[in-house]
């Protein structure tokens, strides 16, 4: 904590040796005092500044980031000093995602001291992932059961709030710029809703070195770096020791080659592997499967079979199944907890908990997602593009399949701005479907699009089909109450096929009406996909929607429970 502090105070010494322009009479206390009012913790906030002594709107939006890196610090140490044999899964996880959330921050620190106030998607996605990280902690903890001590529950609770006001403050430097005083005038104004007046994107060297990776499918052409083959016909025999083989932080594509069969390992790949690429031999033929379980012993966090937490990392033509959730428990196919992760004509297979979209920017197109309770779940930004997501008939009885659980935590990321990097799932030209044995007991067992996860679940259908074995209602409380559904967004535009029925819906469902809104949610907005998504050669369109003559939604369908399920 004192080391995060330090920092704190370099900065602001820093300011008084800056150019002159920095150099302003401190704020009036009710300029500190409007602004922290405008957060949704000013006590934290207030607290946060009160021992400025400048006017530097930077500087204040790097105070507050460190501050959010002191919260991470005490969490750890109060976590740490709280294990038990009963939490210690939870507390391996804390350490992971701790440790992760200060490194994301120490890079924030280091870009602001240069970043200029209108290049800030990349800030506000690592911000989002740190608070992530932190939410993932206290999830780990919940998951084990049993008591939660008073220490680690304030200290949490803490850190909380405290990258709360920092996200509201790089909202607010974003969109006013480096002048504390210009953008804290009044009381009234909401930090977290604004318009972004200037933006430039980082350029992609912020993340793949100093140039840009190849193109995949052009780096295929001219050669695999490695093959990896079950019956040793390859470099490797399994793809994990392909994976520790690999360069750290590459700054070219390296791409593994994995030819057709069954993988039965768990892979990993590491925050220091950087642009990696899977290339399969199809969803159907290259195939890495695992049975780890939350009822095993290990959290939900850990039981994935592929981890993906590097930067850049690429998969074409490869499944990815865990089976061991069929009677209930949380097992997860895929986690990506990484920034700017792409998957092209790919299979996600299992029950509960199957894709893991946990944090930064994902991109998936032409992926076929398979699973029961919400299984498309996370707080990443992920743009999911003309892919089919199919619920399963589940083994337990009755069971109600729902396909996704949002978690985003905080307000940060707010929907009425239109200009905003979102924390979203958006599903555009997707297909909510069902194995062919699930529409014969759609009454038995109950499918739902989605259901809040957090307080701020946010979930958009752009022109996407719905069969007909989708509950009318189409989406659902969490555990039938009321809790998060008025912060949350349950979002449609233009759905179409015998399940879109927008009339027959829950009151808290959003039909989006114009074009311009829905285009806050399709990729080029909400994950920057314009600026990074086309170097894959993975199929992206990259114009906004359009209107068209042939797209005609079935919203004036009636439903009747004895109409028969399309297939």
């Amino acid at each position: 904590m004192l080391g995060n502090l330090r920092i704190s105070r370099e900065l602001q010494e820093d300011a008084n040796i800056n150019d002159g322009s920095i150099h302003q009479s401190a704020p009036q206390p009710s300029s500190v005092t409007a602004a922290c009012a405008a957060t949704q913790h000013p006590d934290s906030c207030s607290d946060t500044l009160k021992n400025s002594t400048h006017s530097d709107a930077k500087i204040y939006t790097s105070t507050t980031v460190a501050a959010a890196s002191s919260g991470i610090e005490e969490t750890r140490l109060s976590v740490k000093n709280s294990e038990t044999p009963e939490n210690a899964p939870a507390v391996e996880v804390c350490e992971d995602t701790l440790n992760s959330a200060l490194a994301v921050l120490e890079a924030v620190l280091e870009e602001l001291k240069t970043v200029d106030a209108a290049s800030f998607d990349e800030i506000k996605t690592r911000v989002t992932a740190a608070m992530e990280f932190h939410t993932t902690c206290m999830d780990a903890l919940e998951e084990v059961g049993g008591p939660i001590s008073t220490s680690v529950q304030l200290s949490t609770e803490r850190a909380k709030q405290l990258f709360s006001v920092a996200l509201s403050f790089v909202n607010a430097y974003a969109s006013f710029g480096n002048d504390f005083l210009a953008w804290a005038k009044s009381s009234g104004l909401d930090l977290t809703q604004f318009n972004l007046h200037r933006r430039r994107l980082f350029p992609l060297t912020a993340l793949h070195g100093p140039t840009a990776p190849p193109a995949p499918n052009q780096a295929c052409k001219r050669h695999y770096k490695v093959t990896v083959a079950w019956n040793g016909s390859g470099d490797f025999k399994t793809i994990t020791e392909a994976v520790n083989k690999a360069p750290t932080k590459s700054e070219t594509l390296y791409v593994m080659y994995i030819k057709a069969g069954t993988y039965n390992e768990q892979v990993i790949l590491k925050t220091s592997h950087f642009n990696i690429m899977f290339l399969g031999d199809g969803a159907t033929q290259t195939i890495i499967t695992g049975r780890l379980i939350v009822a095993s012993g290990v959290t939900a966090y850990k039981s994935a079979t592929l981890i993906v937490e590097g930067q850049g990392i690429l998969a074409k033509g490869i499944q990815v199944c865990n089976t061991a959730g069929s009677k209930g428990r949380q097992a997860v196919a895929m986690r990506v907890s990484a920034d700017q992760a792409a998957f092209y004509q790919c299979t996600f297979d299992g029950y509960p908990d199957t894709l893991y979209v946990h944090n930064h920017r994902q991109f998936y197109r032409d992926c076929t997602v398979l699973g029961t309770i919400d299984f498309i779940f996370g707080n990443a930004a992920a743009a999911i593009q003309n892919c089919r997501i199919t619920a399963k008939k589940s083994t337990m009885e009755g069971q109600t399949n729902v396909y996704t659980a949002q978690g985003k935590m905080d307000r940060g990321s707010e929907l009425h701005i239109p200009e905003l990097h979102i924390q979203c799932n958006s599903f555009q030209s997707c297909t909510f479907d069902a194995t062919s044995e699930l529409p014969k007991s759609y009454k038995t067992y109950k499918t739902f699009l989605g259901r809040p996860w957090k307080e701020y679940f946010t979930t958009v259908l752009l022109r996407s089909k719905i069969r007909a074995h989708v509950d009318p209602k189409g989406w659902m409380p969490w555990n039938a109450s009321d809790y998060r559904l008025e912060t949350s967004f349950f979002a449609e535009f233009e759905s179409k096929g015998p399940g879109a029925l927008p009339n027959s819906g829950v009151p808290w469902l959003k039909q989006i009406k114009t074009l311009k809104e829905a285009n806050r949610y399709q990729a080029n907005k909400f994950i920057q996909g314009h600026t990074w998504v086309p170097l894959t050669k993975f199929p992206y369109p990259s114009a906004p929607l359009k209107y068209t003559s042939d797209f005609k939604p079935l919203s004036l369908i009636p439903f009747s429970s004895d109409r028969s399920p399309d297939e």
